[in-house]
């Protein structure tokens, strides 16, 4: 019954699957490997800074990893179950200076396998860093919908699909794998900058992105 973006599918293998024992999310090769005696060596992995760290009592563990917006390092939640590449909480948005109406942006509904969140804001920042990796002028999802105390924002499926995953029981750590054909992040948004909604049978105008054509044309929100 879940809309999550992805298509049909069956259920889901939560954090908690991949931490329990060393395993290797291998996309590139579209394999999961586990290792119940331990995998000793990981050659052409990077050890990411993070880890995986307990949830709420009988929650599946949580991934975490570091990567660099704009040359600044924060921490995110890494969710394979995100569909987006990458995107910030409001509060980390604000302290780099992205989340400003005066700053071009799209806007956009936040979405997961949850369902549909809050609206956000598509904004083209200068380059992403994730396990020596560099993307130039990528597109990222700033939330509106809360802040979290625990991440700076979450790590998706559009930026994780270029990367294979490998974690450590012992140490509780998080190891990534840049794939040999390097992928870009995908960048297919609404351009128009126009956010519509059906309120009580009426479309009304809920959002028009800064520097846009819906904007360049007039169209005022409300």
């Amino acid at each position: 019954g879940h809309n999550s973006g992805f298509g049909e599918f069956k259920g889901a293998l939560a954090a908690g699957i991949l931490t329990a024992l060393d395993s290797d999310l291998d996309l590139e090769a579209e394999e999961w490997r586990v290792y119940p005696n331990g995998r000793r060596s990981r050659p052409g992995f990077v050890k990411l800074k993070g880890g995986f760290e307990s949830g709420r009592a009988g929650d599946s563990p949580r991934l975490f990893a570091e990567a660099e917006v704009n040359g600044r390092p924060l921490r995110f939640l890494v969710d394979t179950g995100a569909p987006g590449g990458l995107s910030l909480h409001e509060g980390a948005a604000k302290k780099l200076g992205l989340w400003d109406d005066r700053r071009p942006y799209a806007p956009q509904r936040t979405r997961g396998i949850g369902g549909s969140g809050g609206l956000g804001r598509l904004v083209r920042v200068d380059s992403i860093t994730f396990a020596g990796r560099r993307f130039e002028r990528p597109v990222i999802l700033l939330r509106q919908d809360g802040n979290s105390r625990d991440e700076d924002g979450i790590i998706g499926f559009s930026l994780l699909r270029g990367f294979n995953l490998s974690t450590e029981v012992a140490t509780r750590s998080l190891w990534a794998q840049p794939h040999t054909t390097p992928k870009p992040l995908i960048d297919d948004y609404n351009r128009s900058g126009l956010w519509l909604e059906n309120r009580s049978g009426s479309v009304v105008v809920v959002d028009v992105g800064t520097a846009s054509p819906a904007q360049r044309a007039g169209i005022k929100v409300g």
